[in-house]
């Protein structure tokens, strides 16, 4: 049996067991008796997660608060859930929303789960429209660097355009982001199982300084062009430079957050 999908497979029922006791939901997972590979889910964690699902949605449909708890290694329980453990009756400015996507089929040729994940994208946005939204794309820690820096970028755009389809607000304030394999859900991933958790959208409401890093400087070097800031030839010298070095050495993530810090304050300074 695979130990890793195995020990993946414990961990989402201790975090449904946890959601379930703090929504007053009677909830007991099931003894898994399978001796083959295991990818850390099947269809008995299929059935377990939409009974969860279902019953949480009851609730909302009630009035209820319901409490999302007891993340695990960055594992989620649901298709898509607040990632700091508010409430959804409690979105705040700190909310981010995660989605998995395996495949990014041409447009129009989207399946089924993907299409209710970027429907529930879609009226996250449309419920919190004045805020400004960052979707990062990310990718599994495969091939090179700049290759993931444009394949996650152009998932991020993908998602971008599927929900500005769904709202059709000109209005709406979404900046995709390119964010390779920087952020991994699992670091050093060695198999399939491990991939597929690294390969993923986040949507958020735009915190400043709420990513480190590589990652928090594409963001603000984003925000500034979508707004059509002009970016000092110093600045932009600088990020060259960076990019050309290790994104996993200290004194790099230290100078990337100088740099986000700047470009944050050259926004502050024109508005």
């Amino acid at each position: 049996m695979e130990p890793r999908g195995k020990e993946i497979c414990e961990k989402l029922k201790y975090i449904r067991k946890q959601i379930a006791e703090a929504n007053g939901i009677c909830y007991s997972p099931s003894t898994c008796t399978s001796t083959g590979f295991c990818r850390g889910t099947c269809p008995a964690c299929e059935q377990e997660r939409s009974f969860l699902e279902q019953q949480l949605r009851l609730k909302q449909l009630a009035g209820q608060a319901v409490k999302v708890v007891g993340l695990v290694s960055g594992l989620t329980v649901l298709s898509a859930q607040p990632l700091n453990a508010q409430t959804t009756e409690q979105l705040n400015d700190n909310t981010v929303m995660e989605w998995d996507f395996y495949e990014f089929p041409p447009m129009g040729q989207i399946p089924p789960r993907e299409e209710t994940q970027i429907d529930e994208m879609a009226e996250f946005v449309a419920e919190n429209r004045s805020k400004l939204f960052i979707i990062l794309g990310h990718t599994d820690e495969r091939g090179s660097e700049k290759y993931n820096r444009k394949l996650s970028l152009a998932r991020a755009k993908y998602i971008e355009t599927m929900l500005k389809e769904r709202i059709k607000d000109t209005s709406l304030l979404i900046i995709p982001v390119g964010a390779s394999f920087y952020e991994p859900v699992i670091p050093n991933a060695t198999n399939e199982v491990e991939h597929e958790q690294n390969r993923r959208i986040s949507l958020e409401i735009y915190v400043p300084g709420h990513h480190k890093g590589k990652v928090g400087a594409l963001i603000e070097y984003a925000i500034c062009k979508k707004m059509g800031i002009e970016i000092p030839p110093g600045i932009d010298k600088v990020f060259s430079r960076l990019s050309q070095q290790s994104y996993k050495e200290d004194r790099t993530k230290k100078a990337y957050d100088k740099l986000a810090k700047k470009l944050i304050k050259l926004r502050a300074d024109l508005h």
